[in-house]
């Protein structure tokens, strides 16, 4: 498997093919290291760089075809094709249109992890994320998930009985005085009109009471019917 979620995309000179096929703008998923082992020396903007986004690799690579093209004999062909090596020598000989290495990218970037916060393509492997907590997203940066939490945190509707902390999923101000036993057993808002209060559980086991009456009230004031 490739180490990185990058494409590198280098000039080649594949040895031992047909000269029509031999020389090919790559680009190589995994990075670097996965590129074929006839690359030729840096001599155009873009070539021998990493890319995360395979539009930017190719657009890098259609730029580089162009230019090395201007510098040959106009009868030389010089083709863009991409694959992974698996770290051995592979050359890539495929003959692909433009249109053809278009969709291509296109398909590879839909498949892409995005950010639930900026929608910008995030890493596999490492991103950030909120373990005890919602909001319930995976974040390509620090910034972005602290951006996901402020929303998430703002968008609480306040609850129905004290006005003061957050409304969260079915119970209300988890852990305060609107679901402590004593103000249950004591406040007329509880006890007028039959108000039931029942036992509810937390995802880790533990239960806490609330009241049914004030839980209507305040999926109402969410608008959910």
């Amino acid at each position: 498997m490739a180490s990185k979620q990058v494409w590198f995309v280098s000039r080649q000179i594949y040895w031992g093919v047909d000269e029509e096929d031999s020389r090919c703008v790559e680009i190589a998923y995994g990075g670097s290291d996965y590129a074929n082992s006839d690359m030729l020396v840096k001599q155009y903007e873009g070539e021998g760089v990493e890319y995360n986004d395979p539009r930017a690799a190719l657009n890098a690579a259609t730029a580089i075809r162009d230019a090395w093209i201007a510098d040959c004999n106009k009868d030389t062909v010089i083709r863009i094709d991409h694959g992974f090596t698996g770290g051995s020598t592979m050359p890539f000989l495929d003959t692909r249109t433009d249109e053809e290495l278009f969709q291509w990218a296109e398909n590879e970037y839909a498949e892409l992890p995005k950010c639930d916060e900026c929608g910008e393509v995030r890493s596999k492997d490492d991103y950030y994320r909120f373990y005890d907590d919602e909001p319930d997203g995976k974040y390509c940066d620090e910034a972005c998930a602290n951006k996901a939490l402020e929303d998430w945190q703002r968008n609480q509707v306040p609850c129905p009985v004290c006005e003061g902390e957050k409304y969260i999923e079915d119970s209300f101000c988890q852990g305060t005085h609107c679901d402590d036993h004593s103000m249950i057993d004591s406040d007329p808002a509880h006890q007028e009109r039959g108000h039931v209060v029942v036992s509810k559980e937390n995802r880790d086991g533990s239960s806490y009471l609330i009241c049914k009456h004030c839980v209507a009230l305040a999926t109402a004031k969410q608008g959910v019917n």
